[in-house]
Protein backbone atom coordinates (compact mmCIF):
# COMPACT_ATOMS: atom_id res chain seq x y z
CA UNK A 1 0.00 0.00 0.00
CA UNK A 2 1.07 3.26 -1.09
CA UNK A 3 1.85 5.20 2.04
CA UNK A 4 0.49 8.51 1.21
CA UNK A 5 -1.36 11.17 3.61
CA UNK A 6 -4.92 11.93 2.46
CA UNK A 7 -7.01 14.52 3.28
CA UNK A 8 -10.99 14.03 2.69
CA UNK A 9 -13.53 16.91 3.18
CA UNK A 10 -17.21 16.15 1.90
CA UNK A 11 -19.69 18.76 1.09
CA UNK A 12 -23.47 19.03 0.07
CA UNK A 13 -25.93 20.17 -1.99
CA UNK A 14 -24.28 22.20 -4.73
CA UNK A 15 -20.58 20.36 -5.03
CA UNK A 16 -18.14 21.39 -7.97
CA UNK A 17 -15.02 18.60 -8.09
CA UNK A 18 -11.84 19.92 -9.47
CA UNK A 19 -10.31 17.64 -11.70
CA UNK A 20 -8.93 14.65 -9.86
CA UNK A 21 -5.79 14.92 -8.10
CA UNK A 22 -3.55 17.91 -8.11
CA UNK A 23 0.23 17.11 -7.93
CA UNK A 24 1.78 19.20 -5.37
CA UNK A 25 5.25 20.26 -5.63
CA UNK A 26 7.21 18.55 -2.56
CA UNK A 27 5.28 15.07 -4.07
CA UNK A 28 2.25 15.64 -1.97
CA UNK A 29 -1.20 15.09 -3.77
CA UNK A 30 -4.47 16.59 -3.35
CA UNK A 31 -8.29 16.27 -4.03
CA UNK A 32 -11.05 18.45 -3.53
CA UNK A 33 -14.76 18.57 -3.55
CA UNK A 34 -16.28 21.33 -2.57
CA UNK A 35 -19.81 22.30 -1.63
CA UNK A 36 -21.02 25.73 0.02
CA UNK A 37 -24.31 24.37 1.58
CA UNK A 38 -22.62 21.82 4.15
CA UNK A 39 -22.85 22.16 7.86
CA UNK A 40 -19.15 21.11 8.31
CA UNK A 41 -16.13 19.75 6.91
CA UNK A 42 -14.90 16.25 7.62
CA UNK A 43 -10.77 15.99 7.10
CA UNK A 44 -9.00 12.69 6.72
CA UNK A 45 -5.73 12.18 6.97
CA UNK A 46 -3.46 9.15 6.03
CA UNK A 47 0.09 9.50 7.83
CA UNK A 48 2.67 6.85 7.32
CA UNK A 49 3.78 4.71 10.28
CA UNK A 50 7.24 5.96 11.27
CA UNK A 51 8.86 2.72 10.14
CA UNK A 52 10.47 -0.56 12.25
CA UNK A 53 11.96 -3.48 10.66
CA UNK A 54 9.73 -5.89 12.98
CA UNK A 55 6.52 -5.31 11.37
CA UNK A 56 4.84 -6.33 14.42
CA UNK A 57 6.70 -3.15 16.62
CA UNK A 58 6.03 -0.59 14.28
CA UNK A 59 2.38 -1.30 14.27
CA UNK A 60 2.32 -1.29 18.00
CA UNK A 61 3.99 2.25 18.20
CA UNK A 62 1.66 3.35 15.66
CA UNK A 63 -1.02 2.59 18.02
CA UNK A 64 0.18 4.40 20.88
CA UNK A 65 1.35 7.29 18.84
CA UNK A 66 -2.67 7.86 17.49
CA UNK A 67 -3.46 7.60 21.08
CA UNK A 68 -1.34 10.16 22.24
CA UNK A 69 -1.86 12.33 19.01
CA UNK A 70 -5.84 12.19 19.31
CA UNK A 71 -5.34 13.15 23.20
CA UNK A 72 -3.33 15.92 22.22
CA UNK A 73 -5.36 17.53 19.08
CA UNK A 74 -8.48 17.55 21.31
CA UNK A 75 -6.71 19.54 24.04
CA UNK A 76 -5.87 22.37 21.15
CA UNK A 77 -9.53 22.29 19.38
CA UNK A 78 -12.67 23.91 20.72
CA UNK A 79 -15.71 22.37 21.92
CA UNK A 80 -17.80 21.10 18.56
CA UNK A 81 -14.51 19.63 16.42
CA UNK A 82 -14.15 15.79 16.58
CA UNK A 83 -11.32 14.03 16.08
CA UNK A 84 -10.30 10.16 15.81
CA UNK A 85 -7.75 7.59 14.31
CA UNK A 86 -7.75 4.48 13.00
CA UNK A 87 -4.35 2.02 12.63
CA UNK A 88 -3.78 0.63 9.36
CA UNK A 89 -0.86 -1.70 7.96
CA UNK A 90 2.09 0.93 7.03
CA UNK A 91 -0.22 4.00 7.68
CA UNK A 92 -2.75 5.63 10.33
CA UNK A 93 -5.93 7.77 9.05
CA UNK A 94 -6.87 10.53 11.27
CA UNK A 95 -10.02 12.12 11.33
CA UNK A 96 -11.70 15.61 12.11
CA UNK A 97 -15.00 17.05 11.39
CA UNK A 98 -15.14 20.78 11.61
CA UNK A 99 -18.01 22.63 12.15
CA UNK A 100 -18.72 25.28 9.64
CA UNK A 101 -19.28 27.78 12.27
CA UNK A 102 -15.76 27.55 13.84
CA UNK A 103 -12.82 28.74 11.86
CA UNK A 104 -10.85 26.98 9.10
CA UNK A 105 -7.46 27.92 10.39
CA UNK A 106 -8.36 24.81 12.80
CA UNK A 107 -7.26 22.54 10.22
CA UNK A 108 -3.65 23.78 10.27
CA UNK A 109 -3.90 23.85 13.82
CA UNK A 110 -5.37 19.92 13.64
CA UNK A 111 -2.62 18.53 11.21
CA UNK A 112 0.42 20.90 12.71
CA UNK A 113 -0.22 19.43 16.41
CA UNK A 114 -0.52 15.26 14.59
CA UNK A 115 3.20 16.40 13.44
CA UNK A 116 4.46 18.00 16.36
CA UNK A 117 7.40 16.58 18.32
CA UNK A 118 6.79 15.70 22.50
CA UNK A 119 8.97 17.10 25.58
CA UNK A 120 10.52 15.76 28.01
CA UNK A 121 10.48 15.22 31.29
CA UNK A 122 6.40 16.95 30.43
CA UNK A 123 5.27 14.30 28.27
CA UNK A 124 6.64 11.52 29.66
CA UNK A 125 3.17 10.56 31.64
CA UNK A 126 1.25 10.54 28.70
CA UNK A 127 4.11 8.83 26.62
CA UNK A 128 3.78 5.59 29.16
CA UNK A 129 0.16 6.32 29.21
CA UNK A 130 -0.01 5.63 25.01
CA UNK A 131 2.70 2.69 24.88
CA UNK A 132 0.78 1.01 28.24
CA UNK A 133 -2.60 1.25 26.42
CA UNK A 134 -1.26 0.09 22.67
CA UNK A 135 0.17 -2.75 24.85
CA UNK A 136 -3.43 -3.90 25.94
CA UNK A 137 -5.10 -3.34 23.03
CA UNK A 138 -2.48 -5.28 21.30
CA UNK A 139 -1.98 -8.18 24.25
CA UNK A 140 -6.30 -8.50 23.58
CA UNK A 141 -5.86 -8.60 19.33
CA UNK A 142 -3.69 -12.24 20.29
CA UNK A 143 -5.90 -13.47 22.85
CA UNK A 144 -9.13 -12.14 23.93
CA UNK A 145 -11.42 -12.50 20.80
CA UNK A 146 -11.16 -15.83 18.92
CA UNK A 147 -12.03 -14.40 15.80
CA UNK A 148 -8.72 -11.66 15.94
CA UNK A 149 -6.64 -14.57 17.46
CA UNK A 150 -7.61 -16.39 14.44
CA UNK A 151 -7.03 -13.57 12.04
CA UNK A 152 -3.54 -12.70 13.81
CA UNK A 153 -2.06 -16.43 13.81
CA UNK A 154 -3.23 -15.81 10.07
CA UNK A 155 -1.28 -12.80 9.67
CA UNK A 156 1.60 -13.42 10.86
CA UNK A 157 2.39 -16.68 8.79
CA UNK A 158 0.86 -15.70 5.49
CA UNK A 159 1.89 -12.17 5.06
CA UNK A 160 5.34 -12.15 6.79
CA UNK A 161 7.86 -10.00 5.85
CA UNK A 162 5.32 -7.19 4.81
CA UNK A 163 4.07 -4.21 7.28
CA UNK A 164 0.67 -6.81 7.60
CA UNK A 165 2.94 -9.49 8.69
CA UNK A 166 1.85 -9.19 12.81
CA UNK A 167 -1.58 -9.10 14.69
CA UNK A 168 -3.53 -6.22 14.49
CA UNK A 169 -2.91 -4.71 17.91
CA UNK A 170 0.67 -5.20 16.60
CA UNK A 171 3.33 -6.55 19.19
CA UNK A 172 2.34 -6.59 23.11
CA UNK A 173 5.87 -6.86 24.57
CA UNK A 174 7.57 -4.35 21.62
CA UNK A 175 5.53 -1.92 23.66
CA UNK A 176 6.24 -3.23 27.33
CA UNK A 177 9.76 -3.15 26.40
CA UNK A 178 10.30 0.22 24.21
CA UNK A 179 11.56 2.97 26.47
CA UNK A 180 10.07 6.38 27.23
CA UNK A 181 12.95 8.36 25.70
CA UNK A 182 13.16 6.33 22.58
CA UNK A 183 8.95 6.34 22.14
CA UNK A 184 9.24 10.01 22.28
CA UNK A 185 12.02 10.80 19.80
CA UNK A 186 9.84 8.79 16.89
CA UNK A 187 7.09 12.06 17.42
CA UNK A 188 10.11 14.17 15.81
CA UNK A 189 11.00 11.78 12.83
CA UNK A 190 10.39 13.37 9.74
CA UNK A 191 7.26 11.65 7.44
CA UNK A 192 8.63 8.81 5.01
CA UNK A 193 6.67 8.92 2.53
CA UNK A 194 4.98 12.00 0.61
CA UNK A 195 1.34 13.37 1.42
CA UNK A 196 -2.42 12.65 -0.36
CA UNK A 197 -5.19 15.22 0.18
CA UNK A 198 -8.67 15.02 -0.28
CA UNK A 199 -10.78 17.23 0.37
CA UNK A 200 -14.43 17.61 0.11
CA UNK A 201 -16.01 20.93 2.60
CA UNK A 202 -15.20 24.48 2.38
CA UNK A 203 -12.86 26.16 -0.10
CA UNK A 204 -10.82 27.70 3.05
CA UNK A 205 -10.51 24.93 4.54
CA UNK A 206 -8.63 22.98 1.49
CA UNK A 207 -6.59 26.11 0.96
CA UNK A 208 -5.25 26.05 4.78
CA UNK A 209 -4.18 22.45 4.59
CA UNK A 210 -2.74 22.75 1.25
CA UNK A 211 -0.59 25.73 3.02
CA UNK A 212 0.08 22.57 5.52
CA UNK A 213 0.88 20.33 3.23
CA UNK A 214 3.07 22.56 1.20
CA UNK A 215 5.22 23.09 4.28
CA UNK A 216 5.43 19.46 5.46
CA UNK A 217 8.57 18.15 3.58
CA UNK A 218 8.69 13.98 3.46
CA UNK A 219 11.94 12.30 4.00
CA UNK A 220 11.57 8.34 1.97
CA UNK A 221 12.96 5.67 3.17
CA UNK A 222 13.32 1.49 1.93
CA UNK A 223 10.26 0.28 4.11
CA UNK A 224 11.58 -3.11 3.87
CA UNK A 225 10.75 -5.76 6.95
CA UNK A 226 11.59 -8.86 8.29
CA UNK A 227 9.66 -11.92 9.94
CA UNK A 228 8.17 -10.64 13.11
CA UNK A 229 9.23 -12.37 16.56
CA UNK A 230 7.83 -15.55 17.78
CA UNK A 231 4.76 -14.80 20.33
CA UNK A 232 2.93 -16.89 22.13
CA UNK A 233 -0.16 -18.57 19.83
CA UNK A 234 -3.40 -19.39 21.97
CA UNK A 235 -5.37 -22.53 20.48
CA UNK A 236 -7.84 -22.94 23.25
CA UNK A 237 -9.94 -20.45 24.83
CA UNK A 238 -12.03 -20.32 27.76
CA UNK A 239 -14.78 -17.52 26.82
CA UNK A 240 -16.33 -20.13 24.48
CA UNK A 241 -17.83 -23.43 24.61
CA UNK A 242 -17.79 -24.38 20.51
CA UNK A 243 -14.59 -24.52 18.58
CA UNK A 244 -13.85 -21.97 16.19
CA UNK A 245 -12.45 -22.89 12.57
CA UNK A 246 -10.72 -20.37 10.34
CA UNK A 247 -9.63 -20.88 6.46
CA UNK A 248 -7.46 -18.04 5.48
CA UNK A 249 -5.48 -17.08 2.61
CA UNK A 250 -3.46 -14.53 0.88
CA UNK A 251 -4.98 -11.70 -0.89
CA UNK A 252 -3.78 -9.34 -3.15
CA UNK A 253 -2.66 -5.73 -3.02
CA UNK A 254 -5.74 -3.22 -3.59
CA UNK A 255 -5.07 -2.06 -6.70
CA UNK A 256 -7.23 -1.34 -10.14
CA UNK A 257 -6.24 -4.75 -11.81
CA UNK A 258 -7.25 -6.55 -8.51
CA UNK A 259 -11.02 -4.93 -8.64
CA UNK A 260 -12.11 -8.49 -9.68
CA UNK A 261 -10.82 -10.05 -6.72
CA UNK A 262 -12.79 -7.02 -4.64
CA UNK A 263 -16.28 -8.69 -6.52
CA UNK A 264 -15.09 -11.93 -5.74
CA UNK A 265 -14.79 -11.54 -1.89
CA UNK A 266 -18.23 -10.35 -1.81
CA UNK A 267 -20.00 -13.14 -4.05
CA UNK A 268 -18.39 -15.45 -1.27
CA UNK A 269 -19.84 -13.44 1.32
CA UNK A 270 -23.30 -14.34 -0.07
CA UNK A 271 -22.48 -17.66 -1.11
CA UNK A 272 -21.73 -18.44 3.00
CA UNK A 273 -24.17 -16.56 4.42
CA UNK A 274 -26.25 -18.59 1.88
CA UNK A 275 -24.86 -21.92 2.89
CA UNK A 276 -24.30 -21.08 6.88
CA UNK A 277 -27.99 -19.04 7.37
CA UNK A 278 -27.52 -18.02 10.75
CA UNK A 279 -24.66 -17.50 13.49
CA UNK A 280 -24.42 -20.31 15.98
CA UNK A 281 -23.62 -18.01 18.78
CA UNK A 282 -22.67 -14.66 18.26
CA UNK A 283 -19.78 -14.52 15.93
CA UNK A 284 -19.90 -11.20 15.21
CA UNK A 285 -19.24 -9.93 18.87
CA UNK A 286 -16.32 -12.83 18.49
CA UNK A 287 -15.03 -10.86 15.80
CA UNK A 288 -15.57 -14.20 13.63
CA UNK A 289 -17.74 -13.17 10.31
CA UNK A 290 -18.20 -16.43 8.08
CA UNK A 291 -15.96 -13.85 5.58
CA UNK A 292 -13.95 -11.38 7.08
CA UNK A 293 -11.83 -8.90 4.91
CA UNK A 294 -11.82 -5.20 3.58
CA UNK A 295 -9.84 -4.47 0.26
CA UNK A 296 -9.57 -0.90 0.90
CA UNK A 297 -7.83 -1.30 4.00
CA UNK A 298 -5.76 -3.84 2.45
CA UNK A 299 -6.22 -6.06 5.00
CA UNK A 300 -3.19 -8.93 3.92
CA UNK A 301 -5.61 -12.16 4.17
CA UNK A 302 -9.14 -13.17 3.73
CA UNK A 303 -11.11 -14.78 6.95
CA UNK A 304 -13.76 -17.55 6.92
CA UNK A 305 -14.52 -18.39 9.80
CA UNK A 306 -17.41 -21.11 11.65
CA UNK A 307 -17.74 -21.75 15.11
CA UNK A 308 -18.97 -25.28 15.66
CA UNK A 309 -21.51 -26.68 18.13
CA UNK A 310 -21.35 -26.26 22.18
CA UNK A 311 -18.84 -28.82 23.25
CA UNK A 312 -19.14 -30.42 19.60
CA UNK A 313 -16.29 -31.60 17.74
CA UNK A 314 -13.77 -29.47 15.50
CA UNK A 315 -14.36 -31.07 12.49
CA UNK A 316 -17.77 -30.31 12.25
CA UNK A 317 -16.98 -26.64 11.18
CA UNK A 318 -14.24 -27.38 8.71
CA UNK A 319 -15.81 -29.80 7.05
CA UNK A 320 -18.48 -27.16 6.62
CA UNK A 321 -15.52 -24.82 5.53
CA UNK A 322 -13.98 -27.19 2.95
CA UNK A 323 -17.45 -27.59 1.37
CA UNK A 324 -17.89 -23.59 0.59
CA UNK A 325 -14.17 -23.57 -0.58
CA UNK A 326 -15.30 -26.69 -3.01
CA UNK A 327 -17.92 -25.09 -4.25
CA UNK A 328 -16.47 -21.75 -5.38
CA UNK A 329 -14.47 -23.83 -7.55
CA UNK A 330 -16.78 -26.05 -8.57
CA UNK A 331 -19.70 -23.57 -9.47
CA UNK A 332 -18.90 -20.43 -11.60
CA UNK A 333 -19.57 -17.39 -10.78
CA UNK A 334 -22.90 -16.15 -12.48
CA UNK A 335 -23.55 -12.67 -13.22
CA UNK A 336 -26.10 -11.84 -11.28
CA UNK A 337 -23.84 -12.73 -8.45
CA UNK A 338 -21.81 -10.24 -10.03
CA UNK A 339 -23.79 -7.84 -10.49
CA UNK A 340 -24.86 -7.77 -6.45
CA UNK A 341 -21.28 -7.56 -5.95
CA UNK A 342 -20.80 -4.92 -7.68
CA UNK A 343 -23.95 -2.95 -6.47
CA UNK A 344 -22.84 -3.29 -2.80
CA UNK A 345 -19.10 -2.03 -3.05
CA UNK A 346 -20.81 0.82 -5.07
CA UNK A 347 -23.12 1.59 -1.91
CA UNK A 348 -19.71 1.45 0.09
CA UNK A 349 -17.35 3.34 -1.26
CA UNK A 350 -20.22 5.91 -2.81
CA UNK A 351 -17.91 8.68 -4.99
CA UNK A 352 -19.54 11.23 -6.27
CA UNK A 353 -21.63 12.67 -7.36
CA UNK A 354 -23.82 12.50 -4.57
CA UNK A 355 -27.56 11.69 -4.78
CA UNK A 356 -30.01 14.81 -3.60
CA UNK A 357 -30.81 12.59 -0.43
CA UNK A 358 -27.79 12.02 0.15
CA UNK A 359 -26.34 15.46 0.31
CA UNK A 360 -28.97 15.99 2.56
CA UNK A 361 -28.28 13.65 5.29
CA UNK A 362 -24.72 15.19 4.76
CA UNK A 363 -26.20 18.46 5.77
CA UNK A 364 -28.53 17.20 8.61
CA UNK A 365 -25.78 14.55 10.05
CA UNK A 366 -22.30 15.30 9.17
CA UNK A 367 -20.66 12.83 10.81
CA UNK A 368 -22.27 10.77 7.67
CA UNK A 369 -19.03 12.64 5.80
CA UNK A 370 -16.26 11.23 7.64
CA UNK A 371 -16.64 7.17 6.25
CA UNK A 372 -17.21 8.91 2.81
CA UNK A 373 -14.02 10.89 3.05
CA UNK A 374 -12.33 7.86 4.67
CA UNK A 375 -13.40 5.89 1.35
CA UNK A 376 -12.29 8.46 -1.40
CA UNK A 377 -8.78 8.92 0.64
CA UNK A 378 -8.17 4.59 0.47
CA UNK A 379 -9.83 4.59 -3.18
CA UNK A 380 -7.33 7.12 -4.56
CA UNK A 381 -3.85 5.62 -2.25
CA UNK A 382 -4.82 2.32 -4.38
CA UNK A 383 -4.96 4.20 -7.77
CA UNK A 384 -8.68 3.46 -8.25
CA UNK A 385 -10.79 6.73 -10.12
CA UNK A 386 -14.29 6.98 -9.20
CA UNK A 387 -15.03 5.69 -13.02
CA UNK A 388 -13.59 2.69 -11.78
CA UNK A 389 -15.66 2.32 -9.40
CA UNK A 390 -19.38 3.26 -11.41
CA UNK A 391 -17.79 0.29 -13.69
CA UNK A 392 -17.86 -2.33 -11.38
CA UNK A 393 -20.82 -4.04 -13.11
CA UNK A 394 -19.01 -3.86 -16.19
CA UNK A 395 -16.79 -6.57 -14.59
CA UNK A 396 -16.83 -10.39 -16.11
CA UNK A 397 -17.84 -13.52 -14.61
CA UNK A 398 -15.34 -15.23 -15.40
CA UNK A 399 -13.03 -12.37 -14.16
CA UNK A 400 -14.56 -12.77 -11.10
CA UNK A 401 -14.11 -16.71 -11.12
CA UNK A 402 -10.70 -16.30 -11.90
CA UNK A 403 -9.46 -13.76 -9.15
CA UNK A 404 -11.26 -16.06 -6.33
CA UNK A 405 -9.37 -19.38 -7.13
CA UNK A 406 -6.39 -17.75 -8.15
CA UNK A 407 -6.00 -16.53 -4.85
CA UNK A 408 -7.16 -19.85 -2.85
CA UNK A 409 -4.88 -21.92 -5.19
CA UNK A 410 -2.10 -20.36 -3.97
CA UNK A 411 -2.58 -22.54 -0.55
CA UNK A 412 -5.35 -21.98 2.26
CA UNK A 413 -4.12 -21.89 6.01
CA UNK A 414 -6.33 -24.09 8.45
CA UNK A 415 -6.91 -22.13 11.75
CA UNK A 416 -8.30 -23.87 15.42
CA UNK A 417 -9.12 -22.52 18.48
CA UNK A 418 -10.64 -25.15 20.76
CA UNK A 419 -12.46 -24.44 23.55
CA UNK A 420 -11.96 -24.95 27.16
CA UNK A 421 -15.08 -25.60 28.25
CA UNK A 422 -16.57 -28.89 29.38
CA UNK A 423 -19.77 -30.01 28.51
CA UNK A 424 -21.94 -30.64 31.37
CA UNK A 425 -22.57 -34.02 30.99
CA UNK A 426 -18.58 -34.64 31.38
CA UNK A 427 -18.33 -32.79 34.69
CA UNK A 428 -18.71 -35.00 37.86
CA UNK A 429 -21.51 -34.47 39.66
CA UNK A 430 -20.80 -33.73 43.59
Amino acid sequence: MKNWCIVALTTALAMAQAPDWQQLSNGHGLRVLVGDELSASAVVVAMPNAHCADPGEERVLAQAMSLLRDRRVLAVLPVGAEVGSEVLDGVTLHQLLLPNGLPPSLVATWFDTLLAATKLPSDADALALALARAALNADDEEALLPGRVLQSRARRELAFATAGGCSRGGAPRAAQQYAVADFAKRFALPLVAPVRAVVIGSMPVADILRAALLRTVPVPVDRGYVRGAAVVEYTINERTKGAFIAAAFRAPMPAPANLPFALAIEVLRFRAQATFGTYRYLEMQAGAPFVDYAFLSAEPVVMMHRRGKDFGAPDGPRNELAALLARIAAEPVLAVEVANAAKKLQREWAVPPYAPQVLLSFRQNPVGLLPRARALLLLGCHGITDAMVNSLGESSPEQTQEAITTAISGGVLWLTLLSAAKSPQLVPSR
